[in-house]
C-alpha cells in the first residue's frame, strides 16, 4: 500500500487533502517489475490505472509479428505520472504496450471500479481526479504529435 508521502506526489491526485488520499490508499496495489518485463500490452482489457513511483516506462506501439523496440517508444512516463488511463475510456482496451525502461521500475495500480465506486461516494474527488487526468491525455496526445513531426520533419497533425 502506498504511503500518504508517496500519494501528495502523484500528479493525478493533486488538490487531495489528506483525507480524501486516507479513502485512496487502501486501493492501491505496489508492484515491481524489472528491465524489459511488459506491464501490459496493447488490446488488453484495461481495468486499472497505474502510477510509475520509481523508475521508468516506455509505452509503446508495437508492429504486429516483430519484437518489441526502443524506437517504437511514444511516451516515456516517469516519477509520479500516471498511465493506463484507457480504463475510464471505452472501449476499456489499453491503446499502447507498456514496458519497463529502468533497471527496476516500481508502480501502484488502482482498480478502475474501486476508484468509480469512490468518486460516486465522493464526487470531489472524482472530479478532481479527472479533472488532472485530462491534462494528462492532453500531455500524452502533445508527446504523439510532436514525435510523429520529429519522425517526419514536419508537423503533420497541426491541423487538427
Amino acid at each position: 500500500m502506498a504511503t500518504l508521502d508517496i500519494l501528495k506526489k502523484i500528479k493525478a491526485f493533486k488538490g487531495l487533502d489528506e483525507n480524501q488520499l486516507k479513502q485512496v490508499q487502501p486501493y492501491c496495489k505496489e508492484r515491481e517489475f524489472k528491465q524489459g518485463e511488459r506491464l501490459f500490452t496493447e488490446g488488453d482489457n484495461a481495468t486499472e490505472l497505474w502510477i510509475m513511483i520509481d523508475g521508468e516506462i516506455d509505452t509503446r506501439f508495437d508492429l504486429p509479428g516483430r519484437p518489441t523496440s526502443k524506437s517504437n517508444t511514444i511516451a516515456t512516463i516517469t516519477k509520479f505520472q500516471a498511465f493506463g488511463w484507457s480504463c475510464f475510456v471505452p472501449p476499456n482496451k489499453y491503446t499502447l504496450s507498456a514496458y519497463c525502461s529502468t533497471e527496476t521500475c516500481k508502480v501502484l495500480t488502482i482498480e478502475k471500479s474501486r476508484l468509480e465506486s469512490l468518486f460516486k461516494k465522493d464526487t470531489s474527488i472524482g472530479y478532481i481526479f479527472m479533472s488532472h487526468l485530462v491534462n494528462v491525455v492532453g500531455l500524452r496526445f502533445q508527446q504523439f504529435q510532436d514525435g510523429v513531426a520529429k519522425h517526419r520533419g514536419e508537423d503533420i497533425i497541426s491541423g487538427w
